[in-house]
């Protein structure tokens, strides 16, 4: 589709002729990447370019041109901002260096040959946009800078990374050789991380063996990835899992592990005085790194709790919000505010009525699996499945189950100071109530808003905002198949346009496909480039890419385009279905989210697999997908190749060579 530059835009009003910079243009700020940011602008010599772009004080006199353009539209949220165009200077009025980031990213993102008279105001609805992510491998540092660029890009304020066993530690260095060599037994088997983590009759964390490349990054190099993230407007979170998702920490201390019979412990016991005295080492020299405002402490797994002897006495609340308590008193100490996943502080169901989070369920044991072996041991799959205590109540004597104590009692034992990240939102939206009651300030997590219901209404009770988060690695390619660039791009209209609709998802969608490829391709498209545009009656599987789920090319691969070059050369380009083309039809996902309550009005949402790579181009017969080649000399002919099986199920519509 077009793309539309007000996409994320609260108020603009344009008009009255073209605006023209030029090489004579002054940037009047010291900021190095408000400069980089516009220095594509700067070109050429036009008689009629403005002298200068301002940056000045969001003040009174900012206020009152607000007000005359756009009527009592005022938010003077933090990171609001006015973008001032007039025939002789442009002005961006903030009240922080993040405002005058977000201008000029909006200036370039207007400006076409030119930009029209007027004014632009945005202001977030919301406090916190965040992205979550696993710190990067060493080879893919470029990509993941490119990614911060982005989410400055489109208005995001907030970085978290979880950190686990991926930073160095000075202290514990044998927490990195254990998780290098975790990491390289999981990562050798497609999901042998989901079969292990479900080979146990209770139930265990997830396995993020992704997160630092299956290997660590040293501290000056988390250091220089703050700091880079911090200049481009993104504040920094250490998410230091704790209590669950601990299998970094435990690493040769099987005498803090609240089951030392885990073959792998990924839980502490919070009775233990000694847990604590090695997750503070650990977690000061995260927060020296860091310097962080905020410290995420994870607590999102079902846990084990009150199975030890320290612990069996306690109720599993009393020990959940004991450690968050330790935890946050550590953390407040050093000026720091805690942040957590807080689904075990509600009494969530989901649209089926199976217990979550942290409600009182039993988990049945169904039988043997699939054998997995871990270590020279051979353990089972275990089938379960999760039952309220009322029907679990109904089983015959011979049933073996596993009962999980209720936790949801520890939100009344927090203080009001704890963030709670929830990311029950998309099926227990009663849940809000539950944190609006207490008082603890919350933000969505796991955010993916094309599912999300009742966005301003539930904004206007109270949330403080959302964290999209990725769960492979964070690339290019696993950040788009696993859809967590679509859902960041699409988050960021929803935290800015007063225009957003949620009755409209597939239209919104389609939006931000445009969005994201105009960002990304804005460059190629003036230079030498291929554009295909084709589409497919092909349905291949969603993966999750994550938590062991590897992404295998081979999968989705249905043949190529081979590009000849007028020099005699080649190159072959793959055609990978959830990447550079996606299923024609006008069905799909329409609120496939697991928990999800309700049927989504809109077609076409299975699509945002391939946003970052494709543009969308809507036809009569359905859906095709628009994308580019940059080539760097003159092309001959493009002939494409696609395999014999699936020779009748793809569609081109048009290649234009560009050279």
């Amino acid at each position: 589709m077009n793309f539309d530059p007000s996409f994320k835009d609260s108020y603009v009003s344009l008009s009255g002729g073209t605006v023209l910079l030029d090489s004579n243009t002054v940037i009047e700020s010291q900021n190095a990447v408000v400069l980089k940011t516009l220095s594509p602008l700067l070109v050429g010599e036009k008689p009629d370019a403005v002298k200068a772009i301002r940056f000045l004080p969001f003040g009174q006199s900012a206020r009152e041109k607000v007000i005359s353009a756009f009527g009592p539209v005022l938010l003077e949220t933090e990171d609001a901002y006015l973008l001032e165009v007039n025939p002789t200077r442009i002005t961006v009025y903030a009240s922080n260096v993040r405002g005058y980031l977000y201008g000029a990213c909006t200036l370039l993102s207007h400006y076409r040959e030119g930009i029209g008279v007027g004014y632009i105001y945005n202001a977030p609805t919301v406090q916190l946009r965040a992205v979550k992510m696993y710190l990067p491998a060493e080879e893919k540092m470029d990509e993941f800078y490119y990614m911060l660029d982005m989410l400055m890009h489109f208005g995001y304020n907030a970085l978290i990374l979880e950190v686990g066993g991926a930073m160095e530690y000075k202290k514990h260095p044998e927490i990195n050789a254990f998780w290098e060599e975790h990491c390289a037994i999981f990562n050798a088997y497609g999901s042998y991380a989901t079969d292990l983590q479900n080979s146990q009759y209770w139930r265990k964390s997830a396995i993020h063996t992704e997160n630092g490349g299956g290997s660590f990054l040293s501290q000056n190099t988390v250091r220089a990835i703050c700091e880079y993230a911090r200049s481009r407007g993104l504040e920094p979170i250490p998410e230091v899992p704790s209590l669950t998702n601990a299998d970094y920490l435990l690493a040769g201390r099987a005498d803090l592990a609240e089951r030392p019979e885990d073959p792998y412990p990924d839980a502490y016991c919070p009775s233990n005085p000694a847990s604590y005295q090695l997750l503070f080492e650990v977690m000061d020299e995260v927060i020296e790194v860091f310097a962080p405002k905020v410290v995420h402490i994870g607590h999102g797994a079902d846990g084990v709790y009150g199975v030890c002897d320290k612990c069996r006495r306690k109720s599993a609340a009393e020990l959940l919000a004991g450690d968050v308590m330790k935890i946050r008193d550590h953390l407040a100490a050093r000026g720091i505010r805690t942040m957590m996943w807080s689904e075990k502080l509600t009494n969530s169901y989901d649209k089926n009525g199976t217990p979550a989070g942290g409600a009182y369920y039993v988990d049945h044991y169904l039988g043997d699996g699939d054998p997995v072996n871990f270590r020279g041991k051979e353990y089972y799959v275990q089938r379960k499945e999760t039952l309220t205590y009322e029907d679990a109540a109904l089983l015959p004597s011979t049933a073996i189950f596993t009962p999980v104590q209720e936790t949801y009692p520890a939100i009344a034992m927090i203080p009001g100071d704890v963030i709670a990240m929830n990311r029950h939102w998309c099926f227990y939206a009663r849940g809000d109530r539950d944190y609006h009651y207490h008082r603890i300030p919350m933000v969505y997590g796991d955010f993916e808003g094309i599912y999300f219901d009742k966005w301003k209404a539930r904004v206007a009770a109270g949330a403080k905002g959302f964290a999209v988060s990725g769960r492979g690695a964070s690339d290019f390619k696993q950040m788009q198949r696993s859809k967590r660039i679509a859902d960041a791009i699409y988050a960021s209209r929803m935290a800015w346009s007063r225009d957003y609709d949620d009755t409209k998802r597939g239209k919104e969608l389609a939006a931000a496909a445009s969005a994201v490829f105009d960002y990304r391709f804005r460059k190629v498209l003036g230079a030498s480039h291929i554009e295909i545009v084709h589409t497919t009656d092909i349905e291949i599987p969603h993966g999750s890419f994550g938590c062991g789920d590897f992404l295998d090319d081979d999968m989705f691969r249905l043949g190529y385009y081979h590009i000849f070059y007028k020099d005699g050369s080649e190159e072959k380009i793959d055609i990978l279905w959830g990447e550079n083309i996606g299923p024609a039809a006008k069905k799909g996902e329409q609120r496939d989210h697991p928990f999800a309550e309700d049927g989504d009005p809109d077609d076409f949402i299975y699509c945002r697999e391939t946003v970052f790579t494709c543009d969308f181009v809507d036809k009569g017969d359905g859906r095709y997908y628009r994308f580019v080649i940059p080539t760097k000399k003159p092309v001959a002919r493009v002939k494409p190749e696609i395999f014999g099986k699936y020779e009748d199920n793809v569609v081109i519509s048009s290649i234009t060579v560009k050279n």
